[in-house]
């Protein structure tokens, strides 16, 4: 009876144990980090930059796609939240920018930090008193060392 149960407990074992990897079958799988869709022209130490090309000149960036995850207002705050699809990377910032009537009404920064396979915003909360009211829209601009773009303005409204 012992030498059973014991045989029914290995073989018990051995499919909990193999069954890894039926319920994870990814988990020899790495991730890469994805590559911009303009890949970054080559310099050579021959090459002398002109004045209108320095190392931080932003045509020599990729291209980041910042979008609006999350947008809340409550009864004395506005939290945004956003997150760029196409990059993961740390040490980035998300750049969040009111207008209403047209004009810029306050500029927010907040820090980014790679999370998977996107790059992710801080929460952003700002008080109602810092907005006026009424109508507006938001853009969320991401730039890094080596990414930097904006996305589709969204509509704020503002009690």
């Amino acid at each position: 009876m012992k030498k059973g149960y014991l045989f029914v407990v290995s073989i018990f074992a051995v499919i909990v144990l193999s069954g890894c990897s039926i319920f994870y079958p990814n988990s020899e799988a790495t991730i890469s980090p994805i590559e911009p869709e303009t890949p970054f022209p080559s310099v050579s130490e021959s090459d002398d930059p002109s004045p209108s090309q320095s190392p931080s000149d932003n045509s020599l960036k990729g291209v980041a796609e910042p979008v609006l995850l999350f947008y809340d207002v409550s009864s004395n705050s506005v939290m945004i939240v956003g997150e760029v699809v196409n990059i993961s990377e740390n040490n980035g910032e998300c750049i969040i920018t009111f207008y209403f009537a047209n004009n810029p009404v306050l500029v927010e920064r907040v820090s980014a930090e790679s999370n998977v396979s996107t790059t992710q915003c801080a929460p952003l909360e700002v008080p109602l008193s810092a907005l006026p009211r009424g109508s507006g829209y938001a853009v969320i601009e991401y730039e890094s060392e080596k990414y930097k773009g904006q996305s589709e303005k969204f509509e704020v409204k503002i009690p």
